[in-house]
């Protein structure tokens, strides 16, 4: 999940919701090596009372563009059952990338 390898900082998740967190990751990095990102900000939700987040909302974008920004979600638990990821790619960014 980030961070440094210690027990505390350590999270376990399905096989499934690894390779969507592969696939986000990756298309951030693309975008960021291509020019298209340089400020993200991650937003995430939670169901009740609960400290862990069903969902973690990505949305990504450059401070130079005047462009929509790319947005991502990645979902958890039952949630990432029905649909790992979902992303939103502005037109521009689709198109450059």
């Amino acid at each position: 999940m980030g961070g440094p390898k210690d027990t505390v900082n350590t999270g376990y998740i399905t096989p499934e919701a690894a390779e969507a967190r592969a696939l986000l990751i990756g298309t951030l990095e693309r975008f960021t090596d291509k020019g298209l990102i340089d400020k993200m900000a991650v937003e995430p939700n939670y169901r009740g009372t609960s400290i862990i987040p069903t969902r973690l909302h990505f949305k990504a974008w450059h401070s130079m563009r005047d462009s929509p920004p790319f947005e991502g979600v990645w979902r958890f638990g039952r949630e990432a059952m029905r649909s790992s990821i979902s992303r939103r790619f502005p037109r521009e960014i689709a198109r450059e990338a």
